[in-house]
């Protein structure tokens, strides 16, 4: 595969993954906002949001019991769109 389309590829993959897990932080930060506490994320900039989004991704007891399925799905999914990026992007390499 041409460089630039798997570089092409992988912005769009990467977009899609921002995307998810800034949703996925505004929906947690919606629905439990002791969690932003727990997490001793600031409250305010996007900075402060990617520290949250961070935190929620590492954080082992995250998805909570009481959260909706919806949610947790969404976290499961940034977590293994997060995992499986450095992957497909060496496969699209050597396509």
């Amino acid at each position: 595969m041409d460089l630039n389309l798997a570089f092409f590829a992988m912005v769009v993959y990467l977009g899609v993954y921002l995307f998810v897990i800034d949703r996925v932080a505004a929906e947690v930060d919606r629905v439990d906002p002791s969690y932003r506490k727990y997490a001793n994320a600031p409250a305010a900039g996007y900075f402060s949001r990617s520290l949250f989004a961070a935190t929620l991704l590492l954080d082992r007891e995250m998805p909570k019991r009481h959260y909706v399925f919806g949610l947790k799905a969404r976290l499961h999914l940034a977590r293994a769109m997060l995992v499986t990026a450095p992957l497909l992007f060496l496969i699209l390499l050597m396509i």
